[in-house]
């Protein structure tokens, strides 16, 4: 089968990293290409040296008609047996020039964050799908009833987690030791250092933590506009010291078995990769209502849900995972039996549908 990617980008994120899993795995039987809208990024590179064939449009926010005709060209040269596009802009592109392939899409975001008036040319175009492939229980509600999808135009797969995640006891000594961090409780967040992604509320709860509890750190992994806002930020709490701002790391689930508590204070989600990832090494986690969440931290069984842009009750959670080992183990032995239950072969699942 001849299968094209669309992405809007392939930086390195939760869903350019679901594209490159996807396109990666069917590659080894199908004929596969990734186009980018946005130049070509982290996962594009690898994909590259993998054999894939990428390609990117270099194009700005907004498209232009020059960049649709190329993506027209692009998708005709190929000949593909199947389109399908990923995020929103991607998905309206491949919509408006549709012509002798099926389509299927995923948003990879929920359109809540969206404007209006981009939800309303969401709305006008997606009878251009042949099926939209939800990665979220809460992101199929929305497309349903916010944006009048028909229910058998909407199939759900949510995210699925990389074997790479595991708990590793070995990984975990030799890294605290070589961090110093052996008598330590980490905190670890993994998201790209944004807005919505909520870290300036984990800066302030831990804040709180750190001034009574001095023997605590916060690792931050990942890149984004906001980091040097939040390298700010932390320096006014003179908590700069017990943060650990690691950037982008391709061997997070590293850093996941070395942590002790996984946070994820997101002010919206769809179903995070990264906290699938946090519960397959099995960590404890505490996570915001937005999305998803709720669905992989199970309130109580392991972890807490708390509200969102709320510090106080970020810290109270905090606080009281980091006093209490045996609920932290508790917690972890629930993450793990969670994460078996969410693991599932996602490639083969998209090919059936791409068949149907």
């Amino acid at each position: 089968m001849r299968i094209i990617y669309v992405t809007t980008s392939t930086d390195a994120g939760g869903a350019e990293k679901a594209v490159f899993d996807l396109a990666l795995t069917l590659s080894k039987e199908n004929t596969v290409k990734v186009i980018s809208l946005k130049p070509l990024g982290f996962f594009a590179q690898k994909l590259t040296l993998e054999g894939v064939e990428t390609t990117s449009l270099n194009m700005g926010y907004f498209p232009s008609p020059a960049a649709l005709f190329k993506l027209k060209k692009e998708i005709a040269s190929f000949k593909p047996d199947v389109v399908h596009a990923v995020m929103y802009r991607a998905i309206q592109m491949c919509r408006m020039i549709k012509k002798d392939f099926k389509l299927f899409t995923t948003p990879h975001t929920n359109y809540r964050s969206k404007s209006k008036f981009l939800r309303i040319i969401d709305a006008a175009l997606k009878i251009k799908d042949d099926l939209s492939l939800a990665e979220s229980n809460s992101t199929a509600d929305f497309l349903l009833v916010n944006q009048a999808y028909k229910k058998e135009k909407v199939k759900i797969i949510l995210n699925t987690v990389s074997s790479a995640f595991f708990p590793d006891e070995n990984a975990r000594k030799e890294l605290r030791k070589e961090l110093n961090v052996e008598d330590k409780t980490v905190f670890i967040n993994v998201a790209r250092l944004a807005e919505e992604k909520g870290q300036v509320f984990l800066l302030n709860a831990f804040a709180k933590i750190y001034r009574k509890n001095p023997d605590t750190v916060l690792w931050l992994a990942g890149e984004g506009k906001k980091r040097k806002e939040l390298e700010n930020i932390a320096d006014i709490l003179k908590i700069k010291q017990n943060i650990v701002f690691w950037g982008f790391r391709e061997d997070v689930e590293k850093l996941l078995n070395a942590a002790d508590i996984f946070i994820l204070p997101s002010l919206s989600e769809s179903m995070s990769l990264a906290l699938t990832e946090a519960i397959s090494c099995g960590l404890p986690v505490i996570a915001s209502d937005a999305g998803d969440n709720a669905l992989i931290c199970q309130h109580g069984k392991n972890g807490f849900i708390c509200n969102t842009k709320d510090p106080v009750m970020l810290a109270a959670f905090m606080q009281e995972l980091k006093d209490n080992k045996k609920l932290r183990k508790n917690f972890s032995s629930v993450s793990l039996k969670q994460a078996a239950e969410l693991k599932k072969d996602y490639a083969k699942e998209h090919m059936q549908i791409y068949r149907s």
